[in-house]
């Protein structure tokens, strides 16, 4: 089990990055850390993989402390992995000797049917013999997760490891690693620019904003239940109305829906436009493929709805 108690860090400049954070993550689960650009993700990922140290506070791995920059040479933690965002590929050798950089300690023929097992699960037997940069993005993120993975690791920790991916290739790597990791039974933090992105992912998300943790649980209760507007943003457009406001201009239960500060938090697709009382006019329109939003204004407000 992961353990972060007190964490706390601020850069030479004296900018607080996070105060006192805690959270634990069990073994065999998936989080997903997300926040608003310049939150710090990528920051936690690298003090809980020891390659910063922090102001104060500790990171545990099953009830062993995480040294850090302070206690050792070469920081970097032996039972967890790092996939960064530039892949940490060498870029002038081949995949599959990309791929044994963890495992040069055994024999040839010990090597041979570990990277023959990662090249057909991850399906990347067709370019074993390509070298690093003539790859594409996706190719190189698989590489660099069989890199990764390819030495056991106990908790293994990938940043953004759908960015810069088109659709149809994020959707397929989403499904592939989730299936990975729940095969191996290997514990995960995955910290995602999209938030969408952790819903499909994760067993458990940490939101995190302005240095502190807003939320940390479950996707379906992150978004059916947050614990502020800046959560509930962060999952896509939201409406926040008054009990006056559904009273005069809504013919829909209140009861149905989440309340934050006294307001209840409305999706979209949650209010087709059939369900507007009052008098709208409509001012956008965003075709979603699946369905059509609308932006209108009815009672001196605007507000996001779904064309029926």
């Amino acid at each position: 089990m992961l353990q972060v108690k007190g964490l706390t860090f601020h850069y030479p400049d004296n900018t607080e990055v996070f105060n006192n954070l805690n959270f634990t993550l069990k073994k065999g689960n998936i989080l997903a850390i997300v926040g608003p650009s310049g939150s710090g993700k990528t920051t936690l990922l690298n003090l809980i993989y020891g390659l910063l140290a922090p102001t104060s506070g500790d990171v545990f791995w099953n009830k062993e402390l995480v040294p850090n920059p302070k206690d050792v040479l070469i920081p970097g933690y032996d039972k967890m992995k790092l996939v960064a965002q530039d892949f940490d590929l060498m870029p002038f050798i081949k995949v599959f000797e990309n791929m044994q950089q963890h495992i040069l300690h055994l024999q040839e023929d010990e090597r041979k049917p570990i990277l023959e097992e990662w090249l057909s699960f991850l399906q990347i037997q067709h370019i074993e013999s390509k070298k690093a940069k003539d790859l594409s993005g996706g190719q190189k993120q698989r590489v660099a997760i069989a890199k990764a993975f390819i030495s056991n690791p106990e908790l293994i920790l990938l940043d953004e490891p759908f960015s810069n991916l088109d659709t149809l290739t994020k959707s397929f790597l989403i499904s592939d690693l989730k299936a990975l990791l729940k095969q191996k039974k290997t514990t995960a933090i995955v910290v995602v620019h999209q938030p969408e992105d952790a819903l499909e992912i994760a067993d458990e998300i940490i939101v995190v904003n302005e240095g502190r943790i807003e939320q940390q649980a479950s996707p379906k209760k992150i978004y059916n239940q947050p614990n502020n507007k800046t959560v509930a943003s962060l999952f896509g457009l939201c409406n926040f109305f008054t009990s006056s406001e559904i009273e005069n201009l809504l013919n829909i239960n209140s009861n149905d829906f989440s309340v934050i500060q006294n307001e209840f938090v409305i999706r979209p697709h949650q209010l087709p436009l059939s369900k507007v009382k009052a008098k709208y006019t409509i001012s956008d329109e965003l075709f979603k493929g699946s369905s059509t939003l609308l932006r209108i204004e009815a009672g001196g407000r605007e507000f996001w709805v779904t064309k029926d």
